[in-house]
């Protein structure tokens, strides 16, 4: 279909960000950064942006980025039509698509030739298979290459002919405090726990992340001592396991007795063992006078409550992915009182830092 083009790119992103796409994430945060671009040459163009996040940008456009917007052919799409290219993708990468099933499977076959690379393998299978013991199974009877498993199953399989091979940093669990927003918000609740620092602390205090990482995940994971596990986040220290000082502080904030949580397991496929983690936390809780309990919930169900901040009160397990830069930077904007993504603070310092 042609050399890609400056034109190319600009179709790609208008078509990603355009009503009515069905990629809301690339609506909402990436079409609400972009006020127009143009085309300056064959290959070069200008991106106009509605606020200053420039590495937001170019973080959807990184092909190492988990939704990055694939650059496909203007030309191809003008004659075929969508719905023919879109059952067909055409992209710039060295593979190109022979079959995708959706919550099934995708096929893809590399290219003879190609200018970065030709690939190693010639054809790749991706199968999403949900059921853990599916995915242990299909190795060991060599269904399957490479399969993603949890910590107790990689106890069992180590020493055997099957390769276990840990990514560190690959995952971790944020427990997001819902509320702490400004008080313009219509949902704000001045009473809410912990809006006090002191109740956040000792929130923190309470969890024995030493024991955890040994007991629950037999040392194939690590405490962390930042909400958003970003590169430089790696140089705080997770806090200390100190139970009686988050009694003391529990205290000192006007809850001695403790307070009721509800917690929402945001499960996904790719992290079954989180509520099992999320359960670990609800014993920690407990010990200090903290009386929660757990709700699963289907984060595309209770997305727009999140959205528009109607969830002040409830805490949630989220499982995050770690990301580099410039990506990492998302998460942090996360805090911005105009995110539409996942708020979960504010303030106004904040606010005048992004917009300044």
């Amino acid at each position: 279909w042609g050399t890609m083009t400056a034109e190319d790119v600009k179709f790609s992103i208008e078509t990603a960000v355009a009503p009515p796409g069905e990629c809301v994430e690339w609506r909402s945060l990436l079409g609400a950064l972009v006020s127009r671009i143009e085309t300056s040459g064959p290959y070069e163009l200008t991106i106009y942006l509605t606020k200053p996040f420039p590495d937001d940008v170019l973080g959807y456009l990184c092909p190492s980025r988990q939704m990055a917007v694939g650059i496909t052919s203007k030309k191809y799409y003008e004659q075929e039509g969508f719905v023919t290219a879109n059952r067909n993708l055409v992209f710039t990468g060295p593979y190109r698509v022979m079959e995708y099933t959706q919550t099934e499977k995708l096929v893809l076959e590399a290219l003879d030739n190609h200018w970065r690379v030709v690939p190693e393998f010639k054809t790749l299978v991706f199968k999403e298979v949900p059921e853990l013991s599916t995915r242990v199974a299909m190795i060991q009877a060599g269904e399957a290459d490479i399969a993603k498993i949890v910590a107790d199953q990689a106890v069992n399989l180590k020493g055997g002919k099957i390769d276990i091979v840990s990514i560190p940093g690959d995952w971790y669990l944020d427990v997001l405090l819902w509320g702490q927003w400004l008080p313009s918000v219509e949902s704000y609740d001045p009473n809410l726990p912990w809006l006090d620092k002191r109740v956040r602390e000792a929130m923190n205090l309470a969890i024995n992340r030493e024991e955890i990482t040994d007991y629950l995940y037999s040392g194939y994971a690590s405490p962390i001592g930042a909400d958003r596990y970003t590169e430089w986040s790696e140089m705080l220290a997770a806090r200390p396991y100190d139970p009686d000082r988050a009694k003391e502080l529990l205290a000192e904030a006007g809850y001695p007795d403790g307070f009721d949580v509800e917690i929402w397991s945001l499960a996904m496929p790719l992290f079954p063992d989180m509520t099992d983690l999320l359960l670990a936390v609800v014993g920690y809780w407990d010990a200090i006078g903290l009386h929660a309990k757990i709700e699963s919930m289907n984060v595309m169900a209770v997305y727009g409550d999140i959205v528009q901040r109607k969830t002040a009160g409830v805490a949630a397990g989220w499982p995050q992915v770690k990301m580099k830069k410039p990506n990492a930077k998302a998460y942090t904007v996360w805090a911005y009182s105009q995110n539409s993504r996942f708020p979960v603070y504010e303030s106004e310092e904040f606010d005048e830092l992004v917009e300044g």
